[in-house]
């Protein structure tokens, strides 16, 4: 199929168009339909779309739907509607994006967000689609978060610490309880010599976890702390600064855990042992560093991530933690299609057969063969709480 393609903006406020041509379909399903196959790249049966959009079976509203877009300027020539899969010869920000940061082109992959993805779209009885649109929401968001990351690291290398600062500025404004961006932000000032602009990042640090969560900060953003109050002294007895405000390379991320020494060999004996190990205490204690630190070096591992916000959204949780698992082992394997298609699967089933909302800050796991998994528990600044089974 020749001609131009049809041109998709998912990043902010959907919109289509062909050849200067603004694509505009009047019914909200269309409209979620052409949405919908512009990340599906392989293309989506018929049945599928009905399921998604109509309920299953209602194939006679699909072709209906098919036939609205095909009468659109230049439908005939960016959908193809034939025997097989329904597809569209389209160009999508949204892939365009992921791609870009696949291949680490961070800055370039942010100038294309434009907002929240899908912004705006909503088909409330049509559940599939909705789920659907909530995975899809997330994992872009999460592709941004990281783009963020990357692109702030990328910076702070060149030595454009003002550009960086900003990008971390927008990760706090993402979530504020991120501590590693705070971190990210005073380690920037530091470097700038700012150390009054590091003081006040990092009271707002400590404010903010002792207001919201009850938690002191991570050891490594009170060694951040102590930089700044060096810092301080410094200025006040008229040292040179520079000979004192150079934050250390430890300090940029300590190689050995302070004070954790009896946790981490213990989570790395009972990683030995094939067993799974659940870290328990307070938030902000330094569980998730430990893990991390406990996983690294020791073969392939899967880090899945909660937010606060999960509390508010029955299943987040899980369905980001099973979706996480799936693409780690066979994305490579799966069609575009079949992503888009089993992330929607993953939700409904999740919704029709659990009750319950489970709730992760950060797990490492330790894939072990076995019907019979071992359990270990290690308490944070305590004994270990005991060794169990778990049956898979």
């Amino acid at each position: 199929m020749a001609g131009p393609r049809l041109i998709a903006r998912l990043l902010g406020a959907p919109a289509f168009s062909w050849n200067g041509a603004r694509i505009a379909p009047g019914a909200v399903k269309a409209f979620a339909l052409l949405a919908y196959l512009a990340r599906a790249e392989d293309g989506v049966a018929r049945r599928d779309l009905a399921e998604l959009l109509w309920g299953p079976g209602r194939v006679g509203s699909v072709h209906q739907a098919l036939h609205t877009l095909r009468r659109a300027p230049g439908g005939e020539q960016w959908l193809s509607v034939g025997r097989g899969p329904v597809h569209l010869r389209v160009r999508c920000d949204a892939t365009v994006f992921e791609r870009l940061i696949g291949r680490g082109r961070y800055g370039t992959a942010l100038a294309l967000w434009h907002g929240t993805p899908f912004d705006g779209v909503r088909v409330p009885d049509a559940p599939a689609f909705e789920d659907w649109l909530d995975l899809e929401r997330m994992r872009l968001d999460d592709l941004r978060r990281a783009a963020l990351r990357g692109e702030a690291q990328r910076l702070t290398a060149a030595g454009a610490s003002d550009e960086a600062i900003g990008l971390a500025a927008t990760l706090l404004e993402l979530d504020p309880l991120d501590e590693s961006a705070h971190q990210a932000v005073v380690r920037l000032h530091l470097q700038r010599s700012d150390v009054g602009a590091a003081r006040a990042q990092y009271e707002a640090c400590r404010v903010l976890l002792d207001r919201e969560l009850g938690v002191e900060p991570l050891p490594e953003t009170i060694e951040l702390g102590d930089a700044i109050a060096a810092a301080e002294r410094a200025i006040r007895e008229h040292t040179p600064l520079a000979s004192i405000a150079t934050i250390p390379p430890a300090l940029l991320r300590p190689r050995v855990l302070v004070g954790r020494s009896v946790e981490l060999a213990a989570v790395r004996g009972a990683w030995a042992e094939g067993c799974i190990v659940l870290l328990v205490d307070a938030a902000g204690a330094g569980k998730s560093r430990l893990a991390l630190d406990a996983a690294e070096g020791r073969g392939r591992y899967v880090v899945l991530d909660g937010r606060p916000g999960d509390a508010g959204v029955p299943y987040t949780s899980l369905v980001r933690a099973v979706e996480t698992l799936l693409q780690a082992v066979d994305d490579e394997r799966l069609a575009g299609w079949a992503r888009s298609e089993r992330q929607a699967q993953i939700a409904r089933h999740l919704a029709a057969g659990f009750g319950l909302v489970w709730r992760v800050r950060v797990v490492a796991v330790h894939v072990v063969k076995g019907e019979h998994l071992p359990v270990a528990a290690v308490q944070i600044g305590g004994e270990p709480l005991g060794r169990g089974s778990l049956v898979g």
